[in-house]
């Protein structure tokens, strides 16, 4: 089954919300800068549907987030800092 997430707001200033259909899976998230550094990491527990994630720290630019999850399905999604 394909995994679908979403994330709000977007652009977004201190909190981001990434949000996913089906919440079966541990997933392992990454913040990438433009540069392609990782700036930030978080985990998503197996049965949980969402992440709120602290982003208040870091710089206004675009961002890349990427989920990792337990079956080797890479995504990736972008956002907005202000």
């Amino acid at each position: 089954v394909e995994q679908s997430w979403t994330l709000a707001p977007n652009p977004a200033q201190n909190i981001l919300k990434l949000h996913r259909i089906i919440s079966d899976e541990h997933a392992e998230i990454s913040i990438i800068d433009i540069q392609g550094n990782v700036v930030l990491t978080q985990s998503l527990e197996e049965k949980a549907d969402s992440k709120t994630i602290d982003i208040s720290v870091l710089h206004a630019g675009l961002y890349i987030i990427k989920i990792e999850e337990s079956q080797n399905a890479v995504r990736f999604l972008k956002f907005i800092k202000n």
